[in-house]
């Protein structure tokens, strides 16, 4: 700079998805300050990432690709057993007219002609080929067919009828579908129906009665290492992230620079979370700003617990405001918002607090079956003993297959039904502090003091975190040092969920 005696200057930056402040401070003045605006990288009318239709054609063509390579490796087991003369596609058509060839036999009745009679070699493999291509669903978390809105949902829909339509009729899905007259339009879904979906693991059973069969019969391509083979095939799939990848992928806390983040849906960080709006909210009143009474916050503590969603209107009627238009809660627009009918919008029918990680696990615990469980988890938890309830949520939000998450769980003083109750919780992202330093902040939370001034009091410099000291990996020549940061393993799943093992808040 020109002018050399401007002295130590600070330099601040609001940085948003489409545009950047700044502001330039001298000792005892502002410098300069500024904005710069430009395109969001989003879809301007639908919200939607610029990268979301490239990330989704790309996330098909890695799932052909290994649909591809796994009917590959199939023909080639098929051909080794000596099922088919060579690996070549015209051997398996399952479909007519598919690459020029027409289909000798219907797969369906193959599926079901297998159960009695022997097959032959091509047909034989016809229908391994076709049962490992369409292998049904499978949902690795319990959590992905809760939501009946979503996919998973609907699919698991579809599952419980064709199981249901299954069961006491017929030995197989592949027997149903080629005989029972709710199949008799389509066999598969259609224009967005999910009601002829099959499971896979009712699809595992087929297969392996299947070989059974046909060995009786005396096929000699069904020896049972083909079979065993053929079904590491049909169920091979991309693993899911295993929780050491996941603890490997996390950043460390703020504060805490040897600890991992916390689960943005535990009970810790949503009571951090809460109590530092809480601590934040102003009440007008005549003119003047003042933040709740005492009596007020108390009145306040408990609401998210007791309500999915919490409104300023919720929040007025529980610490007992007026109605009066004099009254009301600072940083609300009121009387400038209307709706499409040009009627004036209340803004304080606005969602102030939503603890979505307390009522998911709420809603699969408090039943008759395991509301005993529950209540001593949220008890707990409201008393300030919140060990178990936050390694639970731990474990939820590292662990992304139910064969990980379910040991884990077992080792937290559950019974099986808890257990099987809570796999129906997801859980997904991270705050940025630890337990440890949210315990250390949420005592002078608790009290109604800020949160910058719970941090000088807890020993932490809100406004200057201490200079990370975690290792990073050298990028090589090339490559982008934008994304490729890597966090120097240190911990393990076990030895982080010691450091919140239940009995201890």
């Amino acid at each position: 700079m020109a002018d050399k005696t401007l002295g130590p200057l600070t330099f601040g930056f609001d940085i948003g998805i489409a545009s950047v402040g700044w502001c330039v401070l001298g000792e005892s003045r502002i410098v300069n300050l500024g904005v710069r605006t430009f395109d969001a990288a989003e879809d301007p009318k639908t919200g939607a990432a610029l990268n979301e239709h490239r990330r989704t054609v790309k996330t098909q063509r890695n799932r052909l690709k290994r649909r591809v390579a796994r009917l590959k490796k199939l023909r080639r087991l098929l051909r080794d057993a000596g099922a088919v003369p060579s690996a070549d596609i015209e051997h398996f058509n399952t479909t007519p007219n598919q690459r020029g060839h027409t289909a000798k036999t219907d797969p369906w009745a193959l599926r079901s002609g297998g159960l009695k009679e022997r097959l032959a070699g091509e047909d034989w493999a016809r229908v391994l080929y076709h049962i490992v291509k369409h292998r049904g669903f499978f949902a690795a978390r319990k959590s992905e067919t809760v939501d009946e809105k979503k996919e998973g949902g609907k699919l698991t829909q579809g599952v419980k009828r064709t199981a249901g339509l299954m069961a006491g009729n017929w030995r197989t899905i592949g027997e149903m579908a080629a005989n029972d007259q709710a199949f008799a339009a389509a066999k598969r879904n259609k224009a967005g129906s999910y009601s002829n979906s099959f499971s896979r693991k009712l699809l595992d059973d087929e297969i392996k009665q299947l070989f059974a069969q046909q060995r009786e019969l005396g096929n000699p391509a069904a020896s049972s290492k083909l079979e065993a083979d053929v079904l590491d095939l049909f169920w091979f799939q991309k693993p899911a992230v295993t929780g050491q990848a996941m603890l490997e992928m996390m950043a460390r806390c703020t504060f805490e620079k040897d600890k991992y983040r916390a689960p943005k849906c535990s009970f810790s960080a949503e009571r951090f979370i809460w109590l530092s709006k809480l601590n934040n909210i102003k009440v007008i009143e005549a003119g003047e700003r003042r933040p709740l009474s005492l009596d007020e916050r108390q009145k306040a503590k408990d609401l998210p617990y007791r309500y999915v969603k919490v409104t300023y209107k919720q929040l007025r009627s529980a610490i007992g405001l007026t109605d009066s238009p004099s009254v009301g809660f600072a940083g609300l627009a009121y009387g400038t918002k209307r709706n499409k009918k040009g009627e004036l919008i209340d803004p304080e029918n606005a969602a102030l607090i939503e603890l979505k990680g307390w009522h998911a696990l709420k809603r699969e615990l408090d039943t008759d079956a395991t509301r005993s469980t529950w209540e001593r988890l949220s008890g707990a938890a409201l008393s300030g003993n919140t060990g178990q309830i936050d390694a639970i949520a731990l474990a939820l939000s590292i662990y992304k297959s139910d064969d990980e998450l379910e040991p884990e769980l077992a080792k937290l003083d559950l019974s099986g039904l808890d257990i099987d109750a809570i796999l129906r919780v997801d859980y997904t992202n991270f705050v940025q502090l630890s337990f440890k330093a949210i315990g250390n902040l949420l005592p002078h939370l608790e009290a109604g003091l800020r949160y910058d001034e719970a941090c000088k009091l807890a020993g932490y410099n809100h406004a200057k975190p201490a200079t990370t000291t975690q290792s990073r990996t050298r990028i090589k020549p090339g490559r982008s040092t934008c994304r490729h940061s890597v966090q120097k393993k240190s911990a393990t799943p076990l030895s982080f969920a010691r450091s919140i093992r239940p009995g201890r808040s």
